[in-house]
């Protein structure tokens, strides 16, 4: 992804929501996998992270956001070697920051369960209202298969 692009395609959703959203600003994740390499782009203060060995280590730093005036010169690039039974995640601040004590750890115990993906991002959204989020919270999950799949 460009910061051109991205910058682009920001100003025309902040353009069209109307003046009452003028000096918005956004964040975005991207996380792509290519064999057992993980790229991250991400600017805002989105979470990218890896959850290995129950344990939720993120992969990207906070950065600028995206708004309808800036345009990022780079965009910040995180990379990572990914091992079978990892579990990448990558979620708004909405959850990341009502986790609340502990929180990352039970948000990496969860994410070992067994359970299903969608199961897992439904529980991990639960774990934040119980922290005290009231929206704006958005979760993506990819578990990295074994070795040999």
């Amino acid at each position: 992804i460009s910061s051109e692009l991205a910058h682009r395609a920001v100003a025309a959703a902040i353009g069209s929501a109307g003046s009452d959203r003028a000096g918005s600003a956004t964040t975005l994740a991207v996380a792509v996998v290519t064999g057992d390499q993980l790229t991250v782009v991400s600017f805002g203060d989105s979470l990218a992270g890896v959850a290995r060995n129950k344990t939720l280590r993120p992969v990207n730093q906070v950065s600028p956001f995206l708004d309808a005036t800036t345009i990022p010169t780079e965009a910040p690039i995180s990379q990572t070697l990914l091992e079978a039974g990892d579990v990448v995640i990558a979620a708004t601040d909405g959850l990341t920051d009502f986790l609340g004590r502990g929180g990352r750890r039970e948000l990496g115990r969860l994410l070992f369960s067994g359970d299903q993906p969608v199961r897992l991002a439904e529980a991990s959204i639960e774990l934040a209202f119980a922290g005290g989020a009231g929206d704006n919270i958005a979760v993506a999950l990819f578990a990295h298969p074994p070795a040999g799949a």
